[in-house]
């Protein structure tokens, strides 16, 4: 799954759930990849990269 956006302390999704910000270990970003460790716990494992968003930023379409 991947983060589409977050408003801390939540992170938000592109499959719907909503995950608590202690409950991923690592370097939380928008676009980043989360795999489920265990339950109720998260791991950040890589990043979906848009070309057009600069540092996540994208622009107004």
């Amino acid at each position: 799954m991947r983060i589409e956006h977050i408003q801390y302390p939540f992170i938000f999704t592109d499959d719907g759930q909503r995950i608590h910000a202690k409950q991923v270990v690592g370097n939380i970003f928008k676009g980043a990849t989360l795999t489920e460790k265990e339950e109720n716990a998260y791991e950040v494992v890589g990043i979906e990269a848009d070309e057009n968003c600069v540092n996540g930023v994208c622009p107004v379409r």
